[in-house]
């Protein structure tokens, strides 16, 4: 009984351990162990949720710290997508050098492990920032480029948003027809992308294909970017750390509702 109930306690202070992250990852990330990723896209996910708020600054914060773990463990992926965000974020707040920076330094990373789909978002937003600039030929070639990519996996909601801009240029270098012929196909995916949503009984369609709606601005661009950027790595371990804390309270609570009785 007393080995029991040893085990049963410890298994608590386990799930628990896991349940608080402000206390038990930031101890497994200073031990060495790889558990600092937990951490390091909690702050990435926090950053891309804020800056999708509009929230600049606390997303700022959150994206240095991300930033700032994944450098230090020479994780290459994990600071390439933090550097989209970051990207991202700086292009809606106006900082082009800064996204500029951060979204050259992305691409590079993304094409080393050969993440293609991670490049066409990193190619969308600097498309969508030459256009913002006014270069209209490098928007146009580097949009082709993105476009080629999205349609690689095939990712229609990437394609459309690619569309859009590239669109919008086409229609600014004076190419009317052209324009007019890429609003034509850009209807035709918003078709296939509302079937798809529909045959998986998605409600919340104008999530993903917002930026298909025509404005001058680039900002629900890149929204829908962040949004893409999620990954289910944090919830896959809060859901395994509240089954673990729920099984070992149950363990722990049996044999004193046995003593009771």
């Amino acid at each position: 009984m007393f080995t029991k109930n040893i085990t049963s306690i410890l298994l608590v202070m386990i799930a628990l351990f896991f349940s608080f992250p402000s206390r038990g990852w930031s101890t497994l990330y200073e031990s060495g162990d790889r558990t600092y990723e937990v951490t390091a896209y909690t702050f990435l996910e926090t950053a891309n949720l804020e800056s999708v708020k509009g929230n600049y600054d606390a997303a700022r914060k959150a994206y240095f710290e991300a930033e700032k773990l994944f450098r230090r463990e020479q994780n290459s992926l994990g600071l390439a997508k933090v550097l989209l965000g970051v990207g991202n974020t700086e292009s809606i707040g106006g900082d082009l050098d800064a996204a500029r920076k951060a979204y050259m330094e992305a691409e590079k990373l993304f094409r080393n492990k050969q993440e293609w789909l991670d490049l066409a978002r990193v190619l969308l937003g600097i498309g969508n920032m030459e256009r913002i600039s006014g270069n209209l030929d490098a928007a146009k070639k580097i949009y082709i480029d993105a476009e080629k990519l999205f349609r690689q996996k095939p990712y229609w909601p990437g394609v459309a948003k690619v569309l859009h801009g590239l669109a919008e240029v086409e229609s600014r270098l004076g190419n009317s027809e052209k324009s007019l012929e890429i609003y034509n196909e850009l209807a035709k995916i918003q078709d296939r992308i509302n079937d798809q949503y529909k045959q998986f009984e998605i409600v919340n369609v104008s999530e993903e294909h917002s930026s298909i709606l025509p404005d001058d601005t680039v900002e629900s661009d890149i929204a829908c970017n962040l949004s893409d950027i999620f990954t289910g790595k944090i919830t896959i371990v809060i859901f395994i750390s509240v089954i673990s804390a729920l099984v070992a309270i149950i363990i722990y609570l049996k044999p004193l509702r046995r003593f009771k009785k």
